[in-house]
């Protein structure tokens, strides 16, 4: 979905030939997000067929094949959208935002804020949880060099969800700030 939202996020501003989309992401994304030709090919022609995107103009050149320039469709624009709040809706990473975040002044920043918030909350739960669930222990795995290795997946867990949790807190600032 992410390369979809890409693809229907800057045709949204300007109409473009896949090369040029496939250009623009590696410049925008510093190369975070990579793009196979193939890839890119499909989802302009999954996308096309949707008629969520129509083709503008066709150039013939004289040695090469034809170059197609694509536009997005008004059903594009509401599927783009759509696409966007979907994903905060069931956003596990912060990662998985990257795509949606660049064309965030498309959509309602506080209805995003209210999701964003609902995913803080979800992993303030999950790090509770596990918190919890170490320090109950479990009577099974109380070898000490299972304990050990026990530990070291609460600690890794419990670590990885902080580090989400920041970066949506951050995010949520962003959001609320402007």
């Amino acid at each position: 979905m992410s390369l979809q939202i890409l693809i229907l996020g800057l045709l949204s501003k300007e109409d473009h030939h896949p090369y040029s989309v496939k250009k623009m992401i590696n410049k925008y994304t510093k190369d975070v997000i990579q793009v196979t030709d193939g890839n890119l090919y499909y989802n302009f022609d999954f996308l096309h067929k949707k008629g969520l995107i129509q083709k503008v103009q066709d150039v013939q050149g004289d040695s090469r094949p034809s170059k197609t320039t694509y536009g997005i469709t008004e059903e594009g624009r509401k599927a783009l959208e759509e696409n966007i709040y979907e994903t905060f809706k069931h956003a596990k990473s912060i990662q998985l935002l990257y795509s949606s975040l660049l064309f965030i002044d498309l959509v309602d920043r506080s209805r995003l804020s209210y999701m964003v918030n609902e995913t803080i909350l979800e992993i303030k739960k999950k790090i509770e949880w596990i918190e919890a669930l170490h320090k109950e222990g479990n009577k099974d795995l109380n070898e000490p060099r299972t304990r050990e290795y026990i530990d070291f997946i609460v600690i890794n867990s419990t670590e990885g969800l902080k580090t989400e949790l920041n970066a949506f807190e951050r995010l949520l600032l962003l959001l609320q700030k402007q």
